[in-house]
C-alpha cells in the first residue's frame, strides 16, 4: 500500500445500526485524535464533506440535508437519521474526513481560552460554581445580607463574602452562629480600613477564637462566641457596618480613639441583647444616638464622648435598668436633662457635660438622690443651685461649671460629706463663701474659679485630703488665711486674679513635700519674697507676678531644682538677677521685666535660653515692645548680652 493508503482507516457505516452508534463514536475519536485520514461510506443520495486541514469543503447543493457528526445544521432527530443496514448496498458513497495534528492543538488553545475567560467572568461576578460548602456559606449570607450588596465586590459586605468563601483556608463545622460571626467581624474588617489603614492585626487569619491566639482585641466563651471586641487607636478608618449586629453573644464592645472612624451608630446594635458595655468615645461619629435601649436592657455601661452626636437622649434609655454609668460628654446633645428617664435607673455616674443641656437644677436633685458622680459642665444650665442638693448624700463628684448659675452657694452644699470634687467655675455665682465648705473633709479638688465670689477665704484646714484649691478670678479679699497653709496635701494653690493684701506667708513652707504650683499673681501682695519659699522642694511653677513685692530676688531661688516657671515680673523688685538661677535646669519661662533690676544678665542664665530653650520676658530701656518672650527677640532689638540693659536705677 502507499504511505496514504496505510495511514487511512475505513469504515463502513453501514455494518453500524443504531445500537451500535457509541462504537462508531469511539473509532471518529480515535481518527480525531490519531491525526489520521479516514474514509467514511454513507448512502449515496446523502451529502459529501472532505475535511482536510481544518477546512470544510461541502459538495452539497443543500448544506442542511449532511447527516455528518461535524454538521451544526443537521437535526440529530431519530426520523432523520438513515436506516443503515447491511442490506441496504445502494446507499453506499464515501465521506472523507481528515484532521491535522495541527488541528488539534489550534483544537485545545481555544478551548483553553474560553475557559480562562469564562474563569475570570466567574469570579467578577461571583457566579464561579460553588461546592456544597460554598453553598451553604453562602445560602446563609443572603439571608442577613441583601445579595446585591454581596455581589459588589467593592463593599465590605462583598469583600467579606469573597473571603469567606474563596480565601478562608479555617476549616470549621457549618453553622449559622459560626458563619455569621466570621462574616460581621470580616465585614467590620474591611468595612474599617482593615487592609490598608490597621496597624498590625492578626485578624482573618485562623480560628477567631483560638485560646491564645484570639483575634486582636477579641475576647471569647468556652463555646467560641465572640463576648468582648476592643479596639483602641489601631487606625480604624470609615465607618461602622450594621452586620456588626450579628455578634449575638457580645457582652462588650469598646472602640475608642479612632479619630478616622466615621458615619452613624449602626441601628443593629439594638440586638446585640447581651451587650453590657457599649464604648463609642473619642471616634468621629455623627447622627442622633439610636434607639437601641429596648432591647439591650442588660447595659450597665454607655459611653459616647467625644463625638459629633446631635438630638436628644432617647426616652427608652429608662429600661435599661441596670444601667450605672452613662457618658455622653463632648457631643451636640440638647434639651432638657433626662432626669425623668433615668429616675429608675441604676445610674451612678451621669457626665453630659460640654453639650447643650438646658433647663435647671431642681428636677435634677429631686429625681438623682442615688447619684455619686454628676457633670453636668458647659451646658446651658441657668437657675441658682437648690438647698435640697443635700439630699444627694451619696454624691461624691459634682461638676457644674460654665453655666448660667447665679445666687451664691446654699450652707447645706457643707452636708455632702462624702464628696470629693467640686467644680463650680466659670457661673455667675456671688457672695461669700460658706464656712460650711471646711466640713467637706473628703475633698480632693475644689475649683470655685471664674465667678464674682467675695469676702475671705473661711477655714479649710480641716481639708486634709485637699489636693488642688482654684480660687482664682474672684473678688476675694483679705490675706491669705492661715488655714491654706495647712493643707498637708495641696499641690495645686491658684489664688490669682483676687483682691487678696498683705505679705506672701512664711507658712508656705510647711507645704514643701506637696506644693508644686504656687499661683499668687495679680493681687495687692507687698513685702518681699520670703526666703522660706526656697524650701518648696517640689515646686515646678511659682507666679508671683503683678503684686507690689519689694526687695531683691532671693539667691536661694536656685535651690528650688524642680522649678520649670518663675513669673515675678510687674513688681518693685530691686538689685541684680542672682547668678544662681543658672542651676534651674528645667527652667522653661522666667518673667522679669517691668521691676526695678540693675545691672546685666548673668551669660549663665543667658546660656539656658540655648541649653534648654528658656523664654525670658525682659524689662529693658531699649525696648520699646512691652513684652519680649524670647531672648532672641531682646538680643536682636538691644543688640544685648541678653534681656537687661546696662544699670538703670
Amino acid at each position: 500500500e502507499s504511505r496514504e493508503q496505510a495511514a487511512r482507516i475505513h469504515i463502513d457505516l453501514t455494518d453500524f445500526d443504531e445500537a451500535n452508534d457509541p462504537v462508531l463514536e469511539r473509532e471518529l475519536a480515535e481518527i480525531a485524535l490519531s491525526g489520521r485520514v479516514g474514509t467514511f461510506s454513507t448512502h449515496a443520495s446523502d451529502n459529501v464533506m472532505d475535511v482536510e486541514d481544518g477546512k470544510d469543503i461541502m459538495y452539497s447543493r443543500d448544506a442542511a440535508d449532511c447527516p455528518s457528526w461535524r454538521n451544526p445544521a443537521y437535526k440529530k432527530k431519530k426520523e432523520q437519521i438513515p436506516k443503515w443496514g447491511k442490506g441496504n448496498e445502494s446507499m453506499r458513497s464515501s465521506l472523507y474526513y481528515r484532521i491535522a495534528r495541527s488541528d488539534r492543538l489550534k483544537l485545545y488553545l481555544v478551548i483553553a481560552l474560553v475557559v480562562l475567560i469564562a474563569l475570570i467572568i466567574g469570579i467578577v461576578f461571583g457566579y464561579l460554581v460553588l461546592s456544597d460548602r460554598q453553598k451553604a456559606i453562602d445560602g446563609i449570607l443572603s439571608q442577613v445580607t441583601d445579595s446585591k450588596l454581596l455581589k459588589k465586590s467593592k463593599s465590605p459586605q462583598g469583600q467579606a463574602r469573597e473571603w469567606l468563601l474563596f480565601e478562608d483556608n479555617e476549616k470549621y463545622a457549618i453553622t449559622r452562629e459560626r458563619v455569621l460571626q466570621r462574616y460581621a467581624l470580616a465585614t467590620l474588617y474591611f468595612g474599617t480600613g482593615g487592609k490598608d489603614s490597621w496597624l498590625i492585626s492578626n485578624w482573618l487569619n485562623g480560628d477567631e477564637c483560638a485560646r491564645g491566639q484570639e483575634w486582636q482585641g477579641l475576647g471569647c466563651n468556652d463555646h467560641g462566641e465572640v463576648r468582648t471586641l476592643l479596639r483602641d487607636n489601631r487606625g480604624l478608618s470609615g465607618e461602622l457596618p450594621a452586620e456588626i449586629g450579628l455578634l449575638s453573644a457580645l457582652e462588650n464592645l469598646i472602640i475608642k480613639n479612632e479619630a478616622q472612624l466615621t458615619g452613624r451608630i449602626p441601628d443593629t446594635l439594638a440586638d446585640l441583647r447581651e451587650l453590657t458595655q457599649l464604648g463609642l468615645y473619642k471616634n468621629d461619629l455623627t447622627g442622633s444616638i439610636p434607639n437601641l435601649f429596648e432591647t439591650i436592657v442588660n447595659l450597665k455601661y454607655l459611653n459616647l464622648e467625644g463625638n459629633h452626636l446631635e438630638g436628644s437622649i432617647p426616652s427608652s434609655i429608662q429600661q435599661t435598668t441596670n444601667l450605672e454609668t452613662i457618658v455622653l460628654t463632648g457631643n451636640k446633645l440638647e434639651g432638657l436633662v433626662p432626669v425623668a428617664s433615668l429616675t429608675d435607673t441604676k445610674v451612678k455616674f451621669l457626665d453630659l457635660g460640654h453639650n447643650q443641656f438646658s433647663g435647671n437644677l431642681d428636677l435634677v436633685v429631686t429625681s438623682l438622690a442615688n447619684i455619686e458622680h454628676l457633670h453636668l459642665d458647659h451646658n446651658k444650665i441657668t437657675g441658682s443651685i437648690p438647698a435640697t442638693i443635700n439630699s444627694m448624700t451619696r454624691l461624691k463628684s459634682l461638676t457644674l461649671g460654665g453655666n448660667g448659675l447665679t445666687g451664691s452657694i446654699p450652707t447645706t452644699l457643707g452636708d455632702l460629706g462624702r464628696i470629693e470634687h467640686l467644680g463650680l467655675q466659670n457661673n455667675l455665682l456671688s457672695s461669700g463663701l460658706p464656712n460650711e465648705l471646711g466640713r467637706m473633709t473628703n475633698m480632693v479638688s475644689l475649683n470655685l474659679s471664674r465667678n464674682n465670689f467675695s469676702g475671705p477665704i473661711p477655714n479649710i484646714a480641716n481639708m486634709d485630703n485637699l489636693v488642688s484649691l482654684q480660687l482664682q478670678n474672684n473678688e476675694l479679699t483679705g490675706t491669705i488665711p492661715e488655714s491654706v497653709q495647712q493643707l498637708q496635701s495641696i499641690e495645686i494653690l491658684f489664688l490669682s486674679s483676687n483682691d487678696f493684701v498683705g505679705t506672701i506667708p512664711m507658712g508656705f513652707n510647711r507645704l514643701q513635700r506637696t506644693l508644686k504650683g504656687l499661683y499668687l499673681s495679680d493681687n495687692g501682695l507687698d513685702g518681699a519674697i520670703p526666703d522660706q519659699l526656697c524650701q518648696l522642694s517640689s515646686l515646678e511653677a511659682l507666679f508671683i507676678d503683678s503684686n507690689q513685692l519689694t526687695g531683691t530676688i532671693p539667691v536661694c531661688l536656685g535651690e528650688v531644682k524642680d522649678l520649670k516657671q518663675l513669673y515675678l515680673f510687674q513688681n518693685d523688685l530691686n538689685g541684680s538677677v542672682p547668678s544662681s538661677l543658672q542651676d534651674l535646669r528645667y527652667l522653661i519661662g522666667l518673667g522679669l521685666e517691668d521691676n526695678d533690676l540693675t545691672g546685666s544678665m548673668p551669660d549663665e542664665v543667658c546660656d539656658l535660653a540655648s541649653t534648654v530653650g528658656l523664654d525670658i520676658w525682659a524689662d529693658c530701656d531699649e525696648i520699646t515692645a512691652p513684652v519680649v518672650t524670647s531672648v532672641a527677640q531682646v538680643v536682636t532689638a538691644s543688640r544685648l548680652d541678653c534681656w537687661m540693659s546696662k544699670s538703670v536705677s
